[in-house]
């Protein structure tokens, strides 16, 4: 016993039933000589403060391996009174250079200003979300009151690096962006160009190419691509029916990504097709090809924002090809119509022309530009226009055909 007489420990027992209990006991010597011991069961408070360490523990080992981020508890005075987490040495930090700083000892003003203004709301009760620039990271932090909301005792600070989804994010915007050039351009070999321009500038894949499929040859020769695929590829081959992979993703239409293109079947030159491919089909335009000297050099990513350029691709390229055909009919109902030897012209609502044939231009005797400057009514004589014009609007305004019978007049010397 010590020196006043009392001793005091713990001891387990376990009853005939098997049940473990903890017991206190207290020993006092009284001063005739003898003792009494006092037995109380602590089996309760034990395991609660067992499972108050293990859950200590837990969360020590959850702030510690927090990944891409970190965990900070702060007092009032704004002090680090814990911090932890996998991102932490991302910027030279450890755990004991952080526990007793304040944000203003680690971060720029603008920062600080933002993040103390969201403590402060934290020891209000109130509950925060936001995101933040640090650097070229991009973090999303939460700030949440520790204890009572009404009365918090601290707050916790979680932020997590979120840098890759920015860059996703942004480089999808970029992407959309590509769609006025696409748009703008007038031929598939602009389209070609734009598209592997995107995959440089605005994916980070330096080397790719675009093969368009030619009826003639039949067989998909290169119409564009980049500087670095031809330095680390070489000049990108055509495609020929069953001689290539970018074949056969034409023919299938199913995109492939091949994290080492020495170990596909069926490659064209299996000397120089090493590392990394992803081919992409591009409807029966052809196929975009990205490549590397890497092997695995492409994550998900990478494969979801080249496809969506792809697609963007295929559709510049379906409006280019629907636009020469367009443009193939009217040269078509142009000269049949001017194989025509009646008078034929189209009259737009307001009694403009908006098409007319040569047999029109000889009887009234205008050049072309000087019809497209003219009403139709100003063909015909004065004391005619009135009726004519009554026809070209009964036949706008009711959809149906209306018939009138009057010369058309060539102003200069005839009438016809």
């Amino acid at each position: 016993m010590g020196e006043e007489g009392k001793w005091q420990g713990e001891m387990t027992v376990t009853t005939a039933a098997g049940r473990v209990l903890r017991q206190e006991l207290t020993l006092t010597q009284l001063d005739d000589g003898r003792a009494v011991c006092v037995v109380r069961d602590i089996t309760d408070r034990a395991n609660l403060e067992s499972e108050l360490t293990d859950t200590v523990e837990r969360y020590e080992t959850l702030v510690e391996n927090f990944p891409e981020g970190g965990v900070f508890l702060y007092n009032e005075g704004h002090e680090c009174i814990l911090a932890g987490g996998a991102g932490l040495s991302s910027h030279g930090l450890s755990t004991d250079e952080v526990v007793g700083s304040r944000p203003s000892d680690r971060y720029p003003p603008e920062i600080v200003e933002e993040l103390e203004g969201h403590i402060r709301d934290a020891f209000e009760g109130a509950h925060s979300r936001f995101e933040q620039a640090y650097g070229d990271q991009y973090y999303r932090i939460w700030t949440l009151p520790v204890g009572d909301d009404e009365a918090p005792d601290h707050v916790m600070a979680v932020s997590q690096e979120i840098t890759d989804r920015k860059e996703r994010e942004q480089a999808i915007e970029d992407l959309h962006g590509t769609a006025r050039s696409f748009i703008q351009a007038e031929t598939s070999e602009e389209i070609a160009d734009i598209t592997v321009n995107a995959a440089r500038d605005i994916l980070d894949l330096p080397a790719s190419s675009v093969h368009l499929y030619d009826e003639e040859s039949d067989n998909l020769p290169p119409a564009a691509w980049t500087d670095r695929f031809d330095a680390i590829i070489g000049k990108p081959p055509t495609f020929s029916d069953g001689e290539s992979l970018g074949w056969e993703v034409f023919e299938s239409g199913e995109p492939h990504v091949y994290n080492d293109v020495s170990a596909a079947p069926g490659r064209l030159n299996p000397d120089a097709d090493v590392g990394s491919r992803i081919i992409l089909p591009l409807g029966d335009h052809g196929v975009f090809l990205i490549g590397s000297e890497s092997t695995d050099a492409f994550d998900e990513t990478d494969e979801s924002l080249a496809r969506t350029l792809a697609t963007h691709a295929t559709s510049a390229f379906t409006r280019i090809r629907q636009e020469q055909k367009l443009r193939e009919e009217r040269i078509f109902i142009d000269q049949a119509l001017d194989t025509l030897a009646d008078l034929f012209y189209v009259i737009e609502p307001d009694g403009t022309l908006r098409k007319w044939n040569d047999r029109f231009s000889e009887a009234v005797g205008y050049t072309d530009e000087q019809i497209g400057d003219m009403r139709a009514v100003d063909f015909f004589p004065e004391d005619d226009r009135e009726r004519v014009a009554d026809t070209i609007e009964e036949a706008v305004t009711t959809g149906c055909p209306s018939t009138t019978t009057v010369c058309v007049r060539r102003i200069r010397d005839t009438t016809t």
